[in-house]
């Protein structure tokens, strides 16, 4: 079966950090005058982010505002993507970029300096969420100028960043108040523009920009302080600049419990800021974020007590303990750094029958191809990534579960493919089709006689595409190493009479991603995993269907596919829920327990033609639906709409462009609701273009590409907390609709809506 990569997708990142090991935040206050006249000090800046991520552990950056100095310019606008675009790295390699951050909007950032009512479209065109959009760590938008939200993971618990535009909008505290309510106990940062003066030493008790919009005011920072940060005891950390200056302060919520409160802008030193910075060390076993200011140019660092200070957070008390790295994400490609060290344990090689005594240990390229007739030109490629499985930082730990193993190749010539077979005999590059006698043989004693993974088909059509990021499912393979197997690689054989030769590139390729990936998702074997898949260890509760416009009575209760698209006057809606997910019963989820993480993992099959799809969103369901509603009989007969009724405003994930095989979207959001008591309807796929997607659905005859639910959880935590220090119900003078999320972009491929 042929694997392609997802040209957008998800990759299963790590939850949890080793341990309590310290991390930063690095903070970028008002940069305007670097965007306007030294644009080479902010990508200084960013630059040194990147360089010190590793050394520093920076965990997630922070820039307060004032990106630029005047917010109809082309030119500043464009200095500042540049130097914001570092931390992304390269997004083909690095999808998720290569530190989370957030960047919102100052007064200097509208149209018209403190003006709402006039926009921001130079902000929206470079830092709206669709910046952002298919990285695992970004949440979601309000809608509004500048609200976002993030998620980053460091010492062991996950974080919340909120970010709201200068003089925050009633609505955007009212994004915010349902955004912790979603995210309940996770421990929260607030940046923001303008809330706490460094000259008066308070927070803002008057407006000094424009006052907002008819029913929808903006907000002091007092304002936003009773409104938002006093009622909600899990934010810890409030920023801003604006205020040329520094000042920090702890106030106290409404708890008991405190709130750290700092102020820091350089924009009036010499050369607009001269670089300096905040770097914010979170140190959870000695329970204190401290505070260094920090010049990139000069390597200097100010000590006064505005400079350098520390607050006390007890993060233990507050949130419960931390959690242990219970799920994972392992990336193994020769010379590919991580965790500051470079990986250097691939091998591979090929064996050539027209060269039977030669080794290959230094190509560049490997060949699979089968003998022409009466010819002894078959060619066969060894493969194997040492170390992959251990203790040390990187690895997969001893009998992990395995949740994905994807095989990454860099397809250079197409043509038959090959099947992969595990290696059951251990060799080195100095091996030759000589010393092998005859090459490599299927036959349960040098290799597996049934092979897991294959490139193209035995009848070899299609023929395997040059790609890079051909990707093939392993699986079956690592969770055989991972559970005490010996990891001997796989020998790539080419299918009978297979003789269109398939070449991918080596690790000794020049460039880095162009060798061989192995990418591995796991958990630990002593993590609390619940998995949910139709038919697998006795599950039964998966209901899934499709509602097509075009056959508005039309069941597909029992399709093996479900389709999402959408083209005038023709809609198709997949809808997908896991039942009997909470309870008490062996393999569920506990009511009231926190989720780690949870993953929906989808197949789009490649035996289906033109599966491969425009992605589209994932929405919440708040309505209930069964196995055979049609686009007449469910939800008002209009498909399904996020409006809050039906669907959730705000998607859990916008799906990018998807082609064959698996992927995987982070909904841990819609799990730990469903956890904390949320009535569980399932997701709807809304199509995001007329490049229909087909998803495999419980009923697939493939068990494997069926629905699949990954959820790792821990027990309800008693934290301690002082008397009357419960959450307190949302100011009810702010309560507003949250605003609808940008409309999901896609990047359609020509291709006919399919109703199955």
């Amino acid at each position: 079966m042929r694997r392609l990569r997802l040209a957008v997708g998800e990759r299963l990142e790590s939850r949890w950090a080793l341990a309590t090991a310290p991390f930063t935040v690095a903070v970028l206050p008002d940069t305007q005058y670097y965007s306007q006249s030294y644009p080479d000090t902010f990508k200084a800046q960013t630059r040194w982010i990147v360089d010190h991520k590793a050394s520093d552990s920076i965990a997630f950056v922070s820039q307060l505002g004032d990106i630029v100095q005047t917010g109809s310019s082309t030119t500043q606008w464009t200095n500042a993507d540049a130097a914001m675009d570092i931390l992304d790295g390269n997004l083909a390699t690095t999808p998720d970029g290569l530190i989370p951050y957030s960047a919102t909007i100052g007064n200097h950032d509208y149209r018209t300096m403190y003006t709402k009512p006039n926009g921001a479209a130079f902000y929206e065109q470079y830092f709206s969420s669709a910046r952002y959009r298919g990285r695992s760590w970004y949440l979601e938008e309000s809608g509004r100028l500048g609200a976002h939200a993030q998620v980053f993971t460091a010492g062991g618990y996950r974080f919340l960043h909120l970010t709201f535009q200068f003089e925050p909008l009633d609505s955007d505290l009212a994004w915010a108040q349902g955004v912790i309510g979603r995210n309940p106990g996770m421990p929260t940062i607030v940046s923001t523009h303008s809330y706490l003066n460094p000259t008066t030493k308070a927070r803002m008790a008057r407006l000094n920009g424009d006052v907002g919009f008819a029913g929808d005011p903006s907000n002091t920072g007092e304002q936003v302080f009773q409104k938002l940060i006093r009622p909600h005891p899990q934010i810890i950390l409030v920023m801003n600049g604006h205020f040329s200056g520094e000042y920090h302060q702890t106030s106290l919520n409404a708890a008991g419990q405190p709130v750290h409160e700092m102020v820091a802008d350089y924009q009036s030193r010499s050369n607009g800021g001269d670089g300096w910075m905040n770097l914010l060390r979170f140190d959870i076993d000695a329970g204190t974020i401290s505070v260094k200011t920090h010049n990139v140019l000069s390597g200097a660092y100010e000590t006064d007590a505005d400079s350098q200070f520390s607050f006390a957070v007890d993060f233990r008390g507050r949130f419960g303990p931390p959690a242990v790295a219970e799920v994972g994400a392992s990336i193994f490609q020769q010379g590919r750094v991580s965790g500051g060290v470079a990986y250097a344990g691939a091998v591979d090689t090929q064996l050539r029958q027209g060269d039977p005594a030669t080794t290959f240990a230094t190509a560049t390229s490997l060949l699979v191809d089968a003998a022409d007739s009466a010819q002894t030109n078959a060619s066969q490629v060894l493969l194997r990534f040492d170390s992959i499985v251990g203790a040390a930082a990187g690895q997969v730990p001893s009998g992990a579960r395995i949740v994905s193993a994807r095989l990454v190749l860099d397809s250079t010539n197409p043509g038959a493919g090959g099947r992969f077979h595990r290696l059951l005999s251990p060799w080195n590059t100095t091996v030759t089709w000589n010393s092998l006698a005859g090459g490599v043989q299927a036959d349960g004693r040098e290799a597996a006689s049934v092979s897991v993974a294959q490139a193209g088909t035995a009848f070899r059509t299609p023929l395997v595409p040059a790609l890079t990021g051909f990707t093939l499912d392993v699986t079956a393979d690592v969770q055989a190493w991972a559970d005490g197997a010996a990891n001997n690689g796989w020998a790539v054989l080419p299918w009978n009479a297979g003789t269109d030769g398939w070449a991918f590139s080596s690790s000794e390729a020049t460039a880095i991603d162009k060798r061989p990936r192995l990418e591995i998702d796991w958990v630990r074997p002593t993590a609390n995993v619940a998995v949910f898949q139709q038919g697998v260890s006795g599950y039964a509760g998966a209901v899934d269907t499709m509602l097509a416009q075009s056959r508005p009575t039309g069941g597909f209760a029992a399709a093996a596919v479900a389709w999402s698209g959408s083209a005038v006057g023709q809609q198709q809606v997949a809808l997908l829920r896991f039942d009997g997910l909470i309870g008490a019963a062996s393999g569920q989820i506990p009511a009231g327990a926190t989720i780690d993480s949870a993953r929906l993992v989808l197949t789009t099959p490649a035996s289906i033609a033109g599966a491969a799809g425009g992605g589209g969103t994932l929405l919440r369901l708040k309505k209930p639906f069964t196995a055979g509603a049609t686009w007449a009989s469910a939800l008002a007969g209009n498909g399904v709409q996020p409006d809050g009724i039906e669907a959730e405003v705000v998607a859990d994930r916008v799906i990018g462009s998807v082609a064959e095989g698996v992927c995987s979207f982070d909904v841990t959001a819609s799990v730990q609701a469903w956890a904390g008591g949320a009535a569980n309807q399932g997701w709807a796929i809304r199509g995001g273009s007329t490049d229909a997607w087909g998803i495999a659905t419980s009923d697939s005859p493939a068990v494997g590409e069926r629905p699949r639910l990954v959820v790792t959880w821990r027990p309800a935590a008693v934290r301690s907390a002082p008397a009357g220090a419960a959450r307190l119900p949302i100011d009810t003078a702010v309560l507003a609709a949250a605003f609808a999320t940008l409309d999901s972009e896609t990047k359609p491929r020509p291709r006919r809506l399919i109703v199955s």
